[in-house]
C-alpha cells in the first residue's frame, strides 16, 4: 500500500486474478503479530509460543473475524488483499488520477 501526497499522480488497476493468488487478511489484527500479542478475545495469555503463533492465523480467517464483529459490535473489519505479482494480461483497466487529499 502506498500513500500519495496531494498533487502526486497515481493509478488504479482493475485486475482479474484467481482467488488462490490473493492473500486476504484483516488489517486491524496485523498489529497482534507485529507486537507479538496473543490474538484472542479471551482474557488470558498464550500458554506457549506455538499457541501464540497459531493465534495469528485467525487474521486470515474471514469467518472468525466476522464472528468477532457480531460478538463485539463496537469493532469492525477492514481487509487487505495482497498479491505477489500481477501479469499484464490480468490487467483489465488502468485509471490515472491526481491525489486530491482528504476533503
Amino acid at each position: 500500500m502506498v500513500f500519495l501526497e496531494v498533487g502526486e499522480p497515481g493509478v488504479v488497476l482493475t485486475v482479474e486474478l484467481p482467488d488462490e493468488a490473493v492473500l486476504e487478511l484483516e488489517a486491524g489484527y496485523w498489529v497482534f503479530a507485529l507486537n507479538r500479542w496473543f490474538l484472542s478475545f479471551e482474557d488470558r495469555e498464550a500458554e506457549s509460543e506455538e499457541e501464540l503463533r497459531a493465534s495469528w492465523e485467525k487474521m486470515f480467517d474471514r469467518e472468525w473475524c466476522e464472528a468477532i464483529v457480531e460478538e463485539y459490535p463496537e469493532t469492525n473489519t477492514k481487509y487487505y488483499y495482497i498479491v505477489d505479482q500481477i501479469h499484464l494480461h490480468q490487467v483489465l483497466e488502468v485509471q490515472s488520477f491526481i491525489e486530491q487529499g482528504v476533503s
